[in-house]
């Protein structure tokens, strides 16, 4: 929760430590492992202003991921029915995790060889999320495209966080998961590319 609040304050974000302790008081009375619940919960106590962007859902994602308390363990794989069915209405987490246990590659020595970008590169072409969106569509009579459509990229920030979770993600000096090495080059603000540029000297 610290680190969330850390990296709330490095995009911009006025997080007084008053804030913080709201949100350590808050976790007291929340469902921990009711992921919207926690997610609503820290939101009102973190945030005190718009974020139309959406970046508290983004660091949300990177710092609760689906490997604390989701991972699946043993069980079997979902059906192609069971993924369009969390997909649509869902926990989306779940639906990470199992795509991860299904598509990563984590169980092999070599795993912690490669890269996290490689693992999620091989859980996005293996699971085929158009393909699932499509079949979500076709199979629930008024799905909203929409809405799918942002479950769909929401589900994408959950695999990302997973398999890092998984392989241990590199963190910053402050103990957080780095955030400059997810940039993307083409869409960075000028105070990010700033941070890179410094990182690189």
């Amino acid at each position: 929760m610290i680190g969330l609040a850390r990296a709330l304050h490095a995009r911009g974000f006025d997080v007084a430590p008053a804030d913080t302790l709201d949100a350590a008081r808050a976790l007291t009375h929340l469902d921990l492992l009711h992921r919207d619940e926690l997610r609503a919960g820290l939101r009102v106590t973190l945030l005190k202003q718009p974020d139309p962007e959406r970046v508290f859902d983004e660091l949300f994602d990177r710092w609760f991921t689906g490997a604390l308390g989701r991972r699946r363990g043993g069980a079997a794989p979902l059906d192609a029915d069971a993924r369009v069915d969390a997909l649509v209405d869902g926990d989306l987490a779940e639906l990470a995790a199992d795509l991860v246990d299904a598509h990563a590659g984590l169980g092999t020595d070599a795993a912690t060889d490669r890269g996290d970008k490689h693992h999620v590169q091989r859980v996005l072409r293996a699971a085929d999320l158009a393909r699932l969106m499509m079949l979500a569509l076709r199979e629930r009579e008024g799905a909203d495209a929409a809405a799918i459509r942002r479950r769909v990229d929401a589900l994408k920030r959950l695999i990302e966080a997973e398999v890092r979770a998984r392989l241990g993600d590199a963190t910053d000096a402050d103990g957080g998961p780095s955030e400059l090495d997810r940039v993307e080059f083409l869409r960075a603000s000028r105070a990010e590319l700033e941070r890179m540029r410094a990182a690189v000297h």
